[in-house]
């Protein structure tokens, strides 16, 4: 079932679809009067609505059924690189909201060739992406910042912090270092990796180098696989 964002979803009775929804409802999938959508709204609760009325300037559906959902675990929060390539960045967004981020943090490193990004577009990648998976949570997506900006407001982060990187071969996994009982917050470094002094900066302000394979990942891959990996250790202790 198609999935539409509706981030003031009621409990009960009847509500306006937002006029980008009602756009995308209406002449992307085609719904027509008396038709069934699956809704989220981001923030716990998805359900399912029907179609009742539609016009040029509005359209109104009926709540069918709702489920409230308790917050998503693992509690993963990711700081990541901005990329040269915006379209290898919109697939980190993507493919890690799909798996589940709680947090994601856009990064302007030393070694980073994009300075800055549209928030708003990243957000909009955020809200295809839990449509497309039919996510009960949107990632909150923080405003660009640089490592050492996201050194100093994770001081007071309640659990494991990890910075990925390649500059050291005899590196712990990050697999073999985290405990899926806490909260985790990762980072993941642009092409060029992290510098040596953002290294040395993370690991004084209680961040951990790991690393996540034996071979040199691509950004959206290493970010992909960390999410992966930790889904996965939390889901192997259930």
């Amino acid at each position: 079932m198609n999935c539409l964002y509706i981030p003031q979803a009621p409990e009960t009775g009847e509500f306006e679809l937002p006029a980008v929804e009602m756009h995308h409802a209406l002449h992307v999938l085609r719904l027509r009067i008396g038709d069934a959508f699956a809704f989220t709204n981001g923030k716990g609760r998805t359900g399912t609505a029907e179609l009742i009325y539609a016009d040029k300037k509005r359209s109104t559906a009926k709540m069918l059924s709702v489920l409230d959902h308790a917050p998503v675990l693992p509690v993963i929060h990711l700081g990541v690189s901005l990329l040269k390539t915006r379209d290898r960045f919109d697939f980190i967004l993507e493919k890690c909201t799909e798996i589940g981020v709680t947090d994601i943090y856009l990064l302007r490193t030393q070694n980073a060739e994009r300075r800055d990004m549209a928030a708003e577009k990243a957000e909009q990648v955020l809200i295809a992406a839990i449509k497309q998976s039919h996510r009960p949570f949107l990632p909150k997506l923080h405003a660009v910042m640089t490592a050492e900006d996201l050194f100093v407001e994770s001081r007071n982060f309640k659990g494991q912090k990890f910075i990925c990187h390649c500059r050291d071969t005899a590196l712990p996994y990050v697999t073999t270092s985290y405990d899926p009982g806490t909260s985790v917050l990762i980072m993941i470094g642009p092409e060029g990796d992290f510098s040596k002094e953002e290294i040395a900066a993370a690991e004084e302000n209680d961040f951990r180098s790991v690393k996540l394979s034996e071979t040199v990942l691509r950004s959206e891959t290493a970010a992909m696989s960390a999410v992966l990996f930790l889904h996965a250790i939390y889901q192997n202790i259930k």
